[in-house]
């Protein structure tokens, strides 16, 4: 993963803009944690369908801790949320193929 820089002022740049770029490049880390952002609101509105879709494109790399969070997750979504994730993550992985 690379290195947070930190601005003139001492405060790291928006993490989530950040880390969309680190997942547009393959970083599977960066995925979760965008993942984690959505679920746990930190940084980011909780969304949870934004949420399993970034699980979903980290398990689907090997992440074990992002299957896991998928698997707790999509218990809590009604099948229609969690087929939106999986539209959204296919459509994720046919414009950043990594």
């Amino acid at each position: 993963m690379k290195e947070l820089r930190l601005t003139e002022t001492g405060n790291t740049e928006m993490p989530a803009d950040w880390f969309n770029q680190s997942a547009k490049e393959g970083d599977v880390e960066a995925m979760f944690l965008l993942g984690r952002m959505h679920y746990d609101g930190s940084s980011l509105s909780i969304n949870y369908v934004t949420a399993l879709m970034w699980f979903e494109l980290a398990a689907l790399r090997g992440l074990r801790s992002a299957r896991n969070y998928y698997r707790g997750l999509s218990k809590k979504m009604s099948q229609n949320e969690i087929q939106e994730a999986k539209k959204l993550a296919k459509e994720w992985n046919a414009s950043f193929k990594k």
